[in-house]
């Protein structure tokens, strides 16, 4: 008789639900409707849903076996192949979600959205209007774009390169907070 292993039970379970919610997720990615679309993609990034699917490992609650014992189980476990086919298949919804966005136009006269993003890119950059000699506007050309017109700069990138400025802009935020608080704090 072997000996009862008490993560055995415990891992194939996470196998299996993970698989089950990660079936879930693909097929609301497969049959989203256009009026859902935006809002649960953004769900879904809110809740760094590909992070956890993708990147980390299957790690159970309050677990204490090795990875090392967590990774034989996996690889041991009938259910990985199911389990690898689900992640292969949100790969593949991850990418038609890149697509989809890098296609999508960046609209901040039509889309909310998109005019809060820029509005939060134009307000961290802590930079003020200005008019050029020739009477014309400077505000996005400061930012390195070579005009005005936001629609025509992200026509190449889409939301997709609006996403990618806005993250941009979150981490210059965050770490020249951090420079300036060790600035302040450990001139000492």
């Amino acid at each position: 008789m072997s000996a009862y292993d008490p993560h055995a039970y415990h891992i194939d379970s996470l196998i299996f639900y993970g698989c089950i919610s990660v079936m879930l997720i693909n097929s609301l990615l497969a049959h989203a409707t256009d009026t859902w679309w935006e809002v649960f993609i953004s769900q879904l990034e809110r809740l760094n849903t590909r992070k956890a699917i993708i990147v980390r490992p299957v790690v159970p609650c309050g677990a204490t076996c090795p990875q090392s014992v967590l990774t034989q189980r996996l690889m041991g476990s009938h259910t990985v192949e199911d389990l690898t086919s689900c992640v292969l298949d949100f790969q593949g919804n991850m990418a038609r979600v890149i697509y989809r966005k890098k296609t999508t136009l960046v609209e901040p006269d039509v889309e909310e959205t998109h005019a809060a993003a820029l509005d939060y890119v134009w307000t961290n950059s802590r930079l003020q209007v200005e008019t050029a000699p020739d009477g014309t506007t400077l505000k996005w050309r400061q930012l390195g774009f070579s005009s005005e017109n936001l629609s025509h700069e992200f026509t190449e990138a889409g939301v997709l390169g609006l996403d990618c400025l806005v993250s941009s802009t979150v981490w210059h935020k965050r770490t020249s907070f951090t420079r300036t608080a060790k600035e302040n704090f450990c001139a000492g």
